[in-house]
Parts: structure tokens; sequence; C-alpha cells
């Protein structure tokens, strides 16, 4: 998802393997795997099937589902957003001034976040405005860590 690798499965008791320890499968990261045992006399049927996406953007489940309205301004951004699915019920819209409106939806406000810090000022939150407040004090305490007023 999203250039990362990960391996969904589920946690199970340490002396019943075929035990869930919890009630949903987990997601581990490829690259944060240190090793991998393989387990005598193990079984995953009796485990449920790990569906792999719920379809919206992200891979936490942090809060309740909600819709994010990005603006995207700037070759490399616009090109890169447009060429990627985002979530199942995306949109995807060009503006007459060049700019580009995503919609997508999402669990995870943490991912979002990461995701629009990380285009800089090629992005702008149109919606929700928490995340849009969040977005503007990351980048009032970033312009204090620089030293710009």
């Amino acid at each position: 998802m999203h250039d990362c690798f990960y391996i969904i499965g589920w946690i199970t008791e340490k002396n019943n393997p075929s035990a869930k320890k919890y009630d949903t499968p987990t997601k581990f990261l490829v690259q944060r795997v240190k090793s991998v045992n393989e387990l005598e006399d193990i079984s995953s049927k009796d485990l449920p099937e790990v569906t792999p996406s719920n379809g919206l953007f992200g891979v936490i489940d942090d809060s309740e589902e909600f819709e994010v309205t990005l603006k995207f301004s700037g070759n490399y951004a616009k090109t890169y957003v447009a060429d990627r699915i985002w979530s199942k019920e995306q949109s995807i819209s060009f503006n007459e001034d060049g700019s580009l409106i995503l919609k997508f939806k999402s669990k995870s406000r943490y991912e979002v976040i990461s995701f629009l810090l990380s285009f800089g000022s090629q992005v702008e939150v149109i919606s929700p405005e928490e995340i849009r407040e969040t977005v503007k004090n990351s980048i009032k305490e970033l312009s204090r860590i620089y030293g710009i007023n």
C-alpha cells in the first residue's frame, strides 16, 4: 500500500498458535520484520480469512471514517497524486488554474497528516477543518524550529 509492503496476519497465543489474540488482523510493515520462524504442526485453516484493505487511505485505524479534500499545485505533486489510487471512493478533478483537487476517505488522521506534510507548500487542506488546523500548528512549530517569524 502506497509504496510500502505489508504482511497481514493474525497475532496468536504463544502456547496455542491457532487461537487469535485479537479480533482483527494486524498489518506488519515488511521492512520492520527482523525474523520469521516456521512453526511445526501449525495451520492457518482454523483462522479467519484476512482481508488486505478496507478501501480507505492508510493502514492505521485511529478514528472514525472521514473524508479529506486537498488542493495540490506543482507538477510533481499533481502527477504523483493523479497517478495513484488513494481510496476506493476517491475523486480527482482539475481546476482551471492548473491545480488538482483530491477527495478520499480515511480512518487514519496520523497517516493523512504525514502524507500532507510530505508535500510541503504544494498542498492545501480544504477539509476537514480539524486536520487543516493540525497542519497549521505543525507549520507554526516548524517555523519556530527553523527561526522563521
